[in-house]
């Protein structure tokens, strides 16, 4: 169809899950545990009654939830995945409206976000570190840091980092996206902070 849907692979019995029932949906956010995945949907160009929101499925459970009728932005979860955070545009008060959602009560409130805005830490593969991508003075890139947040590093200087990295199986090599009038590419850098590469 002409819609972007969301497709969940299962190594184990080479099944393939659609995820959103309607609409499209062009990014997702996994909880740090890789047990729970979270996404904004918007109507499909073909069908106008499809579904649009904010939703979380619980892969253990099988069992999927719209946690908001608005499309959430900047959605990930919460450092100890209770919770998930997103923004939403309030076109009444025309300002961004900061929501958690906490999935074991389902209740909706208010958070403030950090000074800084951060994609969603992604694990390395031994649990010791976290790699993200960091907006600072307009330019986005991605950083590394111990689990507790000290020893921070900042790996790329391109300003056009998009998205959460992936780590490589062994940890020693970050792949992200990046993004920039007139290419849009894939980088991959190592821990030591040389120059990414293409």
């Amino acid at each position: 169809d002409t819609d972007t849907n969301l497709y969940l692979y299962k190594l184990a019995n080479k099944n393939t899950d659609k995820l959103n029932t309607s609409g499209t949906t062009y990014s997702f956010t996994f909880n740090h545990k890789g047990n729970a995945i979270a996404w904004p949907q918007s109507q499909g160009s073909g069908n106008p009654t499809s579904e649009s929101g904010t939703f979380y499925r619980d892969l253990v459970k099988g069992e999927t939830k719209k946690i908001d009728d608005g499309i959430g932005s900047n959605v990930s979860f919460a450092d100890d995945d209770k919770a998930i955070q997103y923004d939403t545009y309030s076109s009444s008060d025309k300002e961004t409206v900061f929501n958690e959602y906490n999935i074991a009560t389902q209740a909706k409130g208010a958070y403030t976000p950090k000074a800084e805005t951060r994609s969603l830490k992604i694990s390395s593969p031994d649990g010791a570190k976290y790699a993200y991508t960091s907006t600072r003075d307009g330019k986005t890139d991605v950083y590394i840091s111990d689990r507790d947040g000290k020893n921070e590093l900042r790996l790329t200087t391109l300003g056009t980092a998009r998205g959460g990295p992936e780590w490589n199986q062994n940890g020693k090599y970050i792949l992200f996206n990046s993004s920039k009038t007139a290419e849009t590419a894939k980088y991959i850098v190592g821990l030591t902070g040389k120059e990414p590469k293409k």
